[in-house]
C-alpha cells in the first residue's frame, strides 16, 4: 500500500481507514492470527495478535487508486540485486582513480602502491575510507572491467 500511495506506512493506514469509513472500500472482518510490527528504538519486534481484523478487497483498492497500478508489486525492501544506490566508498575510489590516473592506472604500478595512493587521495579529499582498502579497490576495478565487456 505504501508503494501504491507513495507515502509512509502511517499515512497509508490513515488513508485506508478513511476510505473504509466512507464506504469507498469494501472490508470484511476475519479472525485469524496475525503479527503486528513494532519498533522499540531500533529493535524490530513482531507482536502476535489473534482476534478480529479487517481485510480490504484488492479489487476495490485498485479502483480507488488506479493511477498507481503500474509497478504495483515492486518490493519496498532491498533485495540482493544490484541497485544504483549510494556507495560512498566505491564512488570515492572511482573519483580517486580518475583524479590520480586520468589515462588509466599504469601497468607496472604495484597493487600496494596503488592502494596507498588511493588511500592518501581519499583522506586528503575527506572521502569515506574502507578498513580493507585493497579489497575495496579490487572490487571497484572488477566492476569497471565487467562494465566494459
Amino acid at each position: 500500500m505504501e508503494a501504491r500511495l507513495h507515502c509512509y506506512r502511517e499515512k497509508a493506514i490513515d488513508l485506508l481507514l478513511q476510505a473504509a469509513d466512507h464506504q469507498k472500500l469494501k472490508t470484511r472482518t476475519v479472525t485469524k492470527a496475525v503479527f503486528f510490527e513494532s519498533f522499540v528504538g531500533v529493535e524490530r519486534r513482531l507482536i502476535p495478535y489473534r482476534g478480529p481484523t479487517n481485510e480490504i478487497y484488492r479489487k476495490d483498492l485498485l479502483k480507488l487508486w488506479p493511477e498507481h497500478q503500474e509497478g504495483e508489486t515492486r518490493n519496498l525492501r532491498p533485495d540482493n540485486t544490484k541497485t544504483s544506490g549510494s556507495r560512498p566508498i566505491s564512488d570515492g575510489i572511482n573519483k580517486a582513480i580518475d583524479a590520480l590516473w586520468p589515462q588509466g592506472i599504469p601497468q607496472g604500478l604495484r597493487a600496494k602502491d596503488r592502494d596507498r595512493e588511493i588511500l592518501r587521495w581519499l583522506k586528503e579529499n575527506n572521502k569515506s575510507i574502507s578498513t580493507n582498502i585493497g579489497r575495496a579497490v579490487e572490487r571497484v576495478l572488477k566492476e569497471k572491467r565487467e562494465a566494459h565487456k
